[in-house]
């Protein structure tokens, strides 16, 4: 007897309520991770490092991807400057533009949590069988594509690049 197949409601609903429930258990993996409070993490903060890591970005350019104003972003900058992980050098062609760039130490941090993260899932996963493992990572692939991210590419946003006509490298090449 086959299944009965779930409405896009249906499975709407289930996406709806399970995301906050994942994103709890990430970010109790993250305060679990090995450090002080200081050296901890949390997402908003993991995820201006993801950025970081693939690429210099403006201050600016990180307050417009995260919806906020670029004061606000400076003071969660703040916090990883700080840290000691990350920079922020004025932009040489328009000093009214903070370049953001990672540190080694900021490397290390995002490495270190990442993989930490990783793990924690990893070890979750195990608990279910193959069937289900292939089911998940099948689902899984199928939303990616559905919101238009490439597999291989998946939570890695680039920050905004400049207009053309404005003064200053680009900072995405």
């Amino acid at each position: 007897m086959k299944a009965r197949t779930p409405t896009s409601l249906e499975c709407a609903q289930l996406l709806w309520t399970t995301i906050p429930i994942l994103m709890r258990s990430l970010h109790g993996a993250m305060h679990q991770n090995r450090g002080s409070d200081e050296e901890r993490h949390n997402m908003g903060q993991f995820r201006m490092l993801e950025i970081l890591r693939r690429a210099p970005c403006t201050l600016s350019g990180l307050a417009a991807m995260h919806h906020v104003t670029p004061s606000t972003m400076s003071r969660s900058i703040d916090v990883l400057v700080r840290k000691g992980w990350v920079t922020r050098e004025s932009d040489p062609h328009d000093r009214r533009q903070l370049i953001l760039s990672l540190t080694d130490e900021g490397r290390a941090a995002h490495a270190a949590v990442n993989q930490h993260t990783q793990d924690m899932l990893a070890q979750l996963l195990e608990q279910l069988d193959e069937q289900e493992r292939t089911r998940l990572y099948d689902g899984l692939s199928v939303l990616q594509k559905l919101l238009g991210q490439p597999a291989d590419d998946a939570g890695h946003t680039a920050c905004p690049r400049r207009s053309e006509g404005t003064n200053g490298p680009d900072l995405n090449t």
